[in-house]
């Protein structure tokens, strides 16, 4: 008798999970469309394309990075952080996208720091022309919180965050 009243909890159990579509798909997690699987390549390629581009053209142009090899590298993840943490957020950070990433280019080709060395002189960091450099903290201030800003702006903006 116990098992027949197994049976009939778990067949009407059975019955009332089959019995309700709605309910079923609720407790299942979405399965991923080829869309949101292209996407996601896409977006991976251009955080991935961006960060490289920018760990690359930065330390081209400033010394001072070069020297902190992986300067630029703290600053792209931690901006790709603050974009997932971001991705729930309702603010619309696409206007403000391509404006961090010409004040970061504008900063770098206005204040480059370069290596010259006079005739038997020591080594001096100098900008554009012979003017003197920015100060080092100065200039990896503004290039790491410029990059941080890149980074989560770029990835918000993507769409396969939640919030797009």
């Amino acid at each position: 008798m116990d098992a027949g009243r197994l049976s009939d909890v778990t067949s009407a159990g059975d019955a009332g999970d089959a019995g309700d579509p709605g309910e079923a798909s609720a407790a299942s997690p979405p399965q991923p469309q080829r869309g949101d699987q292209v996407r996601l390549a896409f977006a991976s390629f251009l955080m991935l394309f961006v960060e490289l581009a920018l760990i690359r053209w930065i330390t081209a142009n400033n010394v001072y990075v070069t020297e902190a090899t992986n300067f630029v590298l703290l600053a792209s993840f931690l901006g790709i952080g603050i974009g997932f943490l971001n991705a729930a957020s309702s603010r619309d950070y696409l206007r403000w996208t391509p404006l961090a990433l010409l004040a970061l280019v504008a900063f770098v080709l206005e204040f480059p720091v370069v290596l010259h060395s006079g005739a038997g002189g020591p080594l001096i960091f100098s900008g554009v022309g012979q003017a003197r450099a920015l100060p080092q903290p100065v200039s990896f201030g503004l290039v790491f919180l410029l990059t941080v800003a890149v980074m989560a702006w770029l990835l918000r903006t993507c769409p396969t965050s939640p919030a797009a």
